[in-house]
């Protein structure tokens, strides 16, 4: 139904230096796949459109593999990021359709993302309006100074390790953006949610996902996502 309709921005526009790699990470190859295949996948079922955001010249490339070659159907763009994440998010919120009215924006080097995470966020955000996924911190966490020396020891009870996606009513998303571009003591964000924690009042709501939902960084990660892969018997 017009005006209902769910989109996903997968943000696949890095180009991931630290997998010491000539390849860019969203190509590298996982379970026979492109890395960034995988969390297309998980997102399909449950969204009308997708949109990538790859770096720029990369545009065909990036549908041809991160689609492998068709088996993705619902990618309706792809286009170039930006300078920074927050400007490649925003180059692909622009191009969703008129008929879209929540976005899941979603980091393609997430492979792991569990289709069972994709439906819970979707009806917490459209209970909210507002969530990102994340799972408890579960290591003892220390605050130091500059110097490295221990000033406390962090209460982690009320402490979250954030993971995407991150999902919103899109005119909330957009709106957000649009004050943080207009902002003349533009602070720094790190992820989506805090764009509108800094520059709506909109609360934004955790959603508990799983500690599989890992960020594919570093060389060490790729076995360790194929063996996740794996037991979500996805591959």
């Amino acid at each position: 139904m017009a005006g209902e309709t769910i989109g996903a921005v997968v943000v696949a526009a890095g180009r991931g230096s630290r997998m010491k790699s000539d390849t860019e990470k969203q190509f590298l190859q996982l379970g026979g796949r492109a890395l960034g295949f995988w969390c297309l996948q998980a997102l399909e079922p449950y969204v009308d459109e997708i949109v990538i955001v790859c770096p720029a010249g990369e545009e065909e490339k990036t549908r041809r593999e991160l689609t492998a070659d068709g088996v993705i159907r619902k990618v309706t763009a792809v286009v170039p990021g930006g300078k920074e994440r927050s400007d490649s998010v925003q180059h692909g919120l622009a191009a969703l359709s008129p008929a879209c009215a929540w976005v899941l924006i979603q980091d393609a080097a997430r492979p792991c993302l569990r289709p069972e995470t994709v439906e819970k966020t979707i009806r917490e955000m459209k209970a909210c309006g507002a969530c990102v996924v994340g799972v408890p911190v579960v290591y003892t966490v220390k605050r130091t100074d500059t110097a490295g020396v221990v000033q406390e020891t962090v209460d982690r009870s009320t402490l979250w390790e954030v993971q995407t996606p991150q999902a919103f009513s899109l005119p909330l998303i957009r709106r957000a953006y649009a004050v943080m571009n207009a902002a003349p003591d533009r602070r720094a964000v790190t992820d989506d949610a805090s764009v509108v924690e800094l520059y709506t009042d909109h609360p934004v709501h955790m959603v508990e996902g799983f500690h599989d939902n890992i960020k594919v960084t570093v060389p060490e990660d790729l076995p360790a996502a194929e063996l996740y892969l794996k037991k979500q018997a996805r591959i």
